[in-house]
């Protein structure tokens, strides 16, 4: 059985760091692991070198072209069975749809990655699906997403993001150490609230009970965050790593792995969700470490995370963060470690099991 995996380049890319390429290099590698007779193959429209193919092993790869026309004409001369729709541009949207109702012999399903918190622009961005249906699934990763949809996509299926069994621990698994380790991991970008995180630290940065950390990654063509990075670069007084968005591989899946299972406070300030996965990937991971997170109610983010204890408001994220992690003790991070033992158990969302429930979900 052959899947195809079709998105606007630079969307996802397998060789990419972020948590849109760790979701669907997670869940096809579990696809790839759940059932020995799949091949999937990743086509990428829009950019790269056209009619460029990676093989990423034996049953795995990835396909460029120059255009949404050339990537149909490829997905219709080859033998697939199962079509996804990742991220089409607007402008495609209808062009698919129509290549959809002429080609009846695959089966045509949709992931959904982002939720605009503009009403307009999320009305158009859910038009497709009340107005061009699908034959197979659409599948949502966040509770809102599936809200809105329900009443007009008849196979809809909520299914987060997935995390390998590698990141998650047990609460006798997760070493304290002499200080406090908090740290921030993400895209330099106000959107994610780096300016909260370097407020906070530096109020914090005379406190010798806490080591204060970002590990962040730039994206060099936005003007305001890459000068957020060399302002960065050049202080001493906050422990700044930067991370390489390019050529990912198992070393740099392992330097987070690490990073997390050390981390006691993990800082997420979002200020919206628009730049990122409608249920960031990052919150997951962290939960699956158990690492108690400090972040903002955006989107679902409090629900899935189980507790208001530590989810404060925008505005006064550096602030209130600062009173939390004051009043912070080794007895505190235990019990919420136990905590999010139990929530990790709950929700369900390790690698293989998402993936069985996505194989289930197109096979049906």
């Amino acid at each position: 059985m052959k899947l195809a995996f079709l998105s606007l380049y630079k969307t996802f890319d397998y060789s990419q760091v972020g948590g849109t390429d760790s979701m669907m290099r997670r869940l096809a590698e579990g696809l790839l692991e759940n059932q020995k007779k799949i091949e999937i193959e990743f086509i990428f429209y829009g950019g790269g070198e056209n009619n460029k193919r990676i093989a990423h092993n034996s049953r795995f790869s990835s396909a460029y072209f120059e255009s949404l026309e050339a990537s149909l004409r490829y997905i219709k001369s080859n033998d697939f069975y199962h079509v996804i729709a990742c991220y089409l541009l607007p402008k495609d949207r209808l062009k698919y749809a129509f290549f959809r109702k002429k080609n009846k012999n695959k089966k045509y399903h949709s992931i959904i990655f982002f939720y605009p918190e503009s009403r307009i622009k999320r009305v158009l961005k859910f038009l497709e699906y009340i107005l061009f249906s699908y034959n197979g699934s659409v599948f949502c990763v966040s509770k809102r997403q599936y809200s809105y949809l329900r009443r007009f996509v008849k196979k809809l299926v909520l299914l987060p993001p997935s995390v390998t069994k590698s990141y998650f621990l047990k609460p006798g698994q997760k070493m304290f150490k002499k200080k406090i380790q908090v740290a921030f991991l993400g895209r330099i970008d106000a959107r994610k609230g780096i300016d909260k995180v370097i407020s906070l630290f530096h109020k914090l940065s005379e406190d010798k009970r806490f080591v204060c950390s970002i590990y962040g990654i730039v994206i060099q063509s936005d003007k305001e965050a890459y000068e957020i990075y060399k302002s960065l670069k050049k202080q001493k007084e906050i422990k700044f790593i930067e991370i390489d968005r390019k050529d990912y591989n198992d070393k740099i899946d392992k330097k987070v792995r690490d990073l997390l299972k050390n981390t006691d406070v993990f800082l997420q300030p979002y200020q919206n969700l628009d730049s990122t996965v409608d249920m960031p990937l990052l919150i997951l991971e962290a939960m699956a470490s158990l690492c108690l997170i400090i972040t903002t109610p955006a989107g679902d983010v409090a629900e899935i995370y189980g507790s208001q204890n530590f989810v404060v408001k925008k505005d006064s994220f550096a602030e209130t963060a600062f009173e939390i992690i004051n009043r912070l003790d080794k007895k505190t991070l235990f019990v919420e470690r136990k905590r999010l033992y139990k929530r990790a158990a709950e929700l369900t969302f390790n690698n293989l099991y998402i993936a069985k429930r996505f194989l289930n979900e197109i096979n049906n």
